[in-house]
């Protein structure tokens, strides 16, 4: 039976791995079709946009998606009122992140029509991410295959729109368009999948008591996911406040590149989560054991990839985007050594703080982490320009996993744990 469980556990997550795959080099390659196509000004107006819009995701999240699995794994009777419940939540975010998104819009009113109209757009978007509830289900099924059919289908459906856009010379808004379509294909085939493989969305019911007690588990991992958008976000509204909208699309070329391999950890944890939900009731030494393991891959993974991205990021960017966009490269060899903090903050908030129930810490650790990156950039970009953005978002998250956690008492031995377990494996099995 434990073979077989690994076996599912692997399986599950090598689709997840290809949607990534699909996702990263399909996404690269179009993306940088489309930031050749539209200019450093024009994408930096897009990737504006999105950040602006991403301030409003948390209300269509709302936390839940461990959440949600974790209960779905002990409440296993309660699957349908919980995928009912969360669905409703998701929905009436949803609604609730375009009005409040529009709102936003209309008191700050950008001079550029083009840029409301691409908002606009993109905060519609929201109204579909409540299918993402049978993301949630298949998940905690260990069945993540269909949801990777349902979005690599839609990935493709939108790429193609996009080589359209670009051979016929259309302009930037129709990019923004393409964006919510994807979405709207995701969600139809996430619902044809769900309904082949037996289950039932009629079934979906909503029930008070269990909302309250979603909600009530998931409000500091909704706040801290609102603080996190901030905090990845943020720079890019301050830069073009401080620099412009080319600079923007620069900087936007160095995140999208040093962030290019998150998929990899976020596969494993998301792959995981109930592998660890389950240890830690079994045998809770074990568990802080292939935490240290986990921590310890996701350190030398992210420190392998520093390297690298120093190395070549520079002939990467040239390659790819050409020289109109070589400006990008110094933010991209600072900004690529931040993937080792946000990697193994994955394992620690992804799955340590919500085993132990522990969610409020992740929430004031990412809002200490939001004031001082703000700070950071009001200060640097200014002056070192998207260097300086870089360089602020690298020593806040370093703050935030390792000083951050020492303030407070239950947490503060994730400190010691990720520090002590960047010794190789090897070494760790001799200390067990």
């Amino acid at each position: 039976m434990k073979r077989v469980k690994i076996k599912k556990y692997f399986y599950n997550f090598n689709w997840l791995v290809i949607d990534k795959i699909i996702r990263v080099f399909g996404g690269l390659f179009i993306g940088v079709w489309v930031a050749r196509y539209l200019g450093p000004i024009d994408f930096g107006i897009l990737n504006y946009s999105l950040a602006f819009v991403a301030f409003f995701s948390f209300l269509s999240t709302l936390g839940l998606n461990s959440i949600v699995i974790k209960e779905v794994l002990k409440h296993e009777k309660l699957f349908e009122q919980i995928m009912g419940v969360t669905f409703y939540l998701k929905l009436l975010g949803g609604v609730f992140a375009l009005i409040l998104g529009s709102l936003f819009l209309f008191l700050l009113n950008p001079e550029q029509n083009e840029i409301k109209m691409i908002i606009t757009i993109l905060l519609f978007g929201y109204i579909f991410q409540s299918i993402d509830t049978i993301d949630y289900a298949l998940q905690s099924q260990i069945m993540s295959k269909y949801v990777v059919f349902s979005r690599s289908i839609a990935f493709i459906f939108s790429s193609i729109l996009k080589i359209y856009f670009i051979m016929n010379e259309y302009s930037l808004i129709y990019f923004a368009i393409t964006i919510v379509l994807e979405m709207i294909v995701a969600s139809f085939f996430l619902v044809t999948f769900y309904k082949k493989l037996g289950f039932a969305i009629r079934k979906w019911k909503f029930n008070l008591r269990i909302a309250m007690k979603l909600l009530k588990s998931s409000w500091p991992l909704m706040l801290s996911g609102f603080f996190i958008i901030i905090y990845m976000k943020i720079d890019q509204v301050m830069i073009e406040s401080f620099l412009g909208m080319k600079e923007v699309g620069l900087y936007s070329v160095a995140v999208r590149l040093s962030e290019a391999w998150y998929f990899i950890p976020a596969a494993i944890i998301s792959t995981l989560f109930p592998y660890f939900i389950n240890l830690k009731d079994l045998d809770e030494s074990l568990y802080i054991y292939r935490i240290r393991q986990l921590i310890t891959f996701m350190f030398w993974l992210g420190t392998l990839v520093g390297f690298m991205g120093m190395m070549f990021g520079e002939e990467a960017i040239l390659f790819l985007y050409g020289e109109v966009y070589k400006g990008a490269y110094l933010a991209l060899a600072i900004n690529i050594w931040a993937g080792i903090f946000i990697s193994i903050g994955m394992v620690l908030t992804g799955i340590w703080m919500i085993t132990y129930n522990l969610q409020i810490y992740s929430l004031i650790g990412t809002l200490i982490g939001v004031i001082l990156n703000i700070v950071g950039n009001y200060y640097l970009i200014p002056q070192y320009g998207i260097e300086g953005a870089a360089f602020s978002t690298l020593v806040t998250q370093g703050f935030g996993l390792w000083i951050t956690p020492l303030f407070f008492k239950k947490i503060r031995i994730m400190t010691v744990v990720s520090l002590f377990s960047i010794i190789p494996v090897y070494i760790l099995r001799k200390s067990k």
